[in-house]
């Protein structure tokens, strides 16, 4: 009986760590995603300041001597 439930307890512990795990690793995921939006943004303004830069590396882009940007619209219809 004890057996059981520590069997129970450690089942219980290791979902209630995974769960936390989880929640952890998603709400970093939605910080990564914005903190990018926020960079390309700047970028497409044209204000790419400082705080540009300190973005781009807590997202761990490197820094570039040279940048290349390319900017279009897709074409209309469907490809061939």
């Amino acid at each position: 009986m004890l057996r059981e439930a520590l069997l129970v307890y450690a089942r219980e512990s290791a979902f209630a760590t995974a769960q936390v795990y989880a929640q952890a690793a998603e709400a970093r995921g939605a910080w990564d995603a914005r903190l990018e939006s926020l960079v390309v943004n700047a970028v497409l303004s044209g204000e790419a300041d400082e705080g540009a830069v300190s973005r781009a590396a807590a997202l761990g882009w490197n820094s570039p001597e040279h940048v290349c940007v390319v900017l279009g619209t897709a074409p209309d219809g469907t490809a061939s």
